[in-house]
């Protein structure tokens, strides 16, 4: 969940205030995302990051989390951003998953300066 709103022009908010942005209208939408996941192992052999729209997922990273993390406090801050065109109603949300963990130990930060979520129309 990505729980801090800096900011939400729209009257009602297209932010949810947890997980979800809705398109107030049709249009082209920039996203920008980051995760810091903490917790992880040499098992954590998998995993994706991807943007899900209505209509589109957008993969940004799928990669071996468990061989790229800062093995001193296991953790790995993964970012992307993508275009999506979007019509009004649309809905879009982050997702990430890890796999290969031989138990359920891997957090996603919830912290602003490390995870956040931000989106606004283009055109």
């Amino acid at each position: 969940n990505f729980t801090s709103v800096v900011f939400d022009q729209a009257v009602p908010p297209n932010y949810n205030g947890t997980n979800t942005f809705t398109a107030p209208v049709t249009g082209r939408y920039f996203f920008a995302y980051n995760i810091r996941l903490d917790g992880l192992d040499v098992t954590s052999t998998g995993g994706t990051m991807q943007l899900v729209t209505t209509s589109k997922t957008y993969q940004s990273n799928k990669l071996n989390y468990g061989a790229i993390r800062v093995a001193v406090d296991n953790d790995v801050c993964m970012g992307a951003s993508t275009f999506a065109s979007m019509t009004a109603g649309d809905t879009a949300f982050v997702q990430c998953q890890i796999t290969g963990v031989a138990a359920d130990t891997v957090s996603i930060l919830n912290n602003p300066d490390a995870t956040y979520f931000s989106g606004y129309l283009v055109c």
